[in-house]
């Protein structure tokens, strides 16, 4: 319920990849590490477009 509120009309699917796409690119294809600094990056950024998203959906 809380992700549904979060994102208002958009697609959970489109959520996950969101956050997770990035995560899975850098893990198997090993461009870069993945440690906190981009963990703390991935998460405010998909925060803030998803929060962008359930403020057009209202």
């Amino acid at each position: 319920m809380i992700i549904h509120s979060l994102i208002g009309g958009s697609s959970l699917d489109v959520a996950v990849e969101l956050v997770f796409g990035p995560i899975y690119h850098r893990w198997i294809l090993r461009t870069h590490p993945f440690d906190e600094p981009y963990a703390d990056a991935l998460t405010g950024l998909a925060v803030r477009a998803l929060s962008g998203l359930a403020a057009e959906a209202e």
